[in-house]
């Protein structure tokens, strides 16, 4: 039988190295956690989108439907057509603008999970090099 031989190995870590190493740990499994879970994070990025674009929308739409309703101050028939038109008009845009911004907003998010991910790994990697542990 072969007896084992631990005497290369290198277990002197400090206290704060070892709480350090345990508190990246956790961080990396919860990150790595998100990322294979994405869809809810990316469901959360979706819905806090929708809400700012939703009152900024209203506030925008709001500002624009009363500078069209005072620049057509005595209007007619026809002048309804062209403010509600217009209207449509910004929903439509501002709807396409959505779209456009969430999924930017869901890559960033993506993005940067990744680049936590990169740099708590790169951290852990430090400290096991201090202690010759690669």
């Amino acid at each position: 039988m072969t007896e084992l031989d631990f005497s290369d190995i290198n277990l002197d870590i400090t206290y704060q190295d070892g709480l350090r190493l345990s508190e990246l740990y956790g961080k990396l499994g919860e990150l790595q956690y998100n990322l294979d879970h994405f869809d809810i994070v990316a469901t959360n990025t979706r819905i806090q989108m929708a809400i700012i674009f939703a009152l900024l929308g209203f506030l925008l739409g709001f500002v624009i439907f009363m500078a069209l309703v005072y620049f057509f101050e005595g209007y007619t028939k026809r002048d309804n057509i062209i403010i509600f038109g217009g209207l449509a008009l910004f929903v439509a845009l501002w709807f396409v603008l959505f779209y456009f911004v969430q999924d930017w907003a869901v890559m960033c998010e993506e993005n940067n999970i990744m680049r936590d991910i990169q740099s708590t790994q790169m951290q852990i990697d430090a400290i096991k090099l201090k202690y010759g542990w690669t």
